[in-house]
């Protein structure tokens, strides 16, 4: 990095090398948002069989999430940031609900996945450094964050719903 060149060189080869790096999840990011858009317009056509299958209580909902809430785990269909994204905005779409209330109501699973699955990168992180064994990281971190869930639930239908 002596002359402007060389800096410039040496950013342009990092952002190349850093971006096939993570080329994967850039992927499965725009294929995401567009699967999420896609969930949202259609969510009104499947509105009547929407409005057969789900709970209309607040309490029902909310107490059915935190029961289902590790279903976030893995970035799975109640993880906003994975597959929950079409979860969210399916029920979204569907108008049975408002946003105030599945707002924090989608956010709860989200939060036990994120302090509790192995995918993400500052537990692997913790563990690593603390030498401690995924295997023992789910086995106790699990079940506490399912309570917590359920409480946050209820929390939940009590300030929003």
């Amino acid at each position: 990095m002596k002359n402007f060149k060389d800096f410039t060189n040496f950013l342009n080869s990092t952002i190349q090398k850093s971006i096939s790096d993570i080329a994967g999840l850039i992927m499965f990011l725009m294929a995401l948002i567009m699967f999420s858009g896609a969930a949202s317009m259609d969510a009104v056509r499947f509105r009547p069989l929407f409005a057969a299958i789900l709970p209309h209580s607040h309490l029902v909902l909310a107490l059915a999430f935190g029961i289902l809430a590790p279903l976030a785990l893995f970035r799975g269909p109640f993880h906003v940031w994975g597959a929950g994204a079409a979860t969210a905005a399916v029920l979204s779409g569907t108008g049975l609900f408002n946003d105030a209330f599945l707002l924090p109501l989608l956010y709860v699973p989200t939060l036990l996945a994120v302090s509790t699955d192995i995918t993400q990168s500052w537990n692997v992180w913790g563990l690593d450094y603390m030498k401690v064994e995924s295997k023992d990281f789910l086995k106790l971190g699990v079940p506490l964050m399912w309570i917590v869930s359920i409480i946050n639930e209820a929390l939940v239908f009590y300030f929003f719903g």
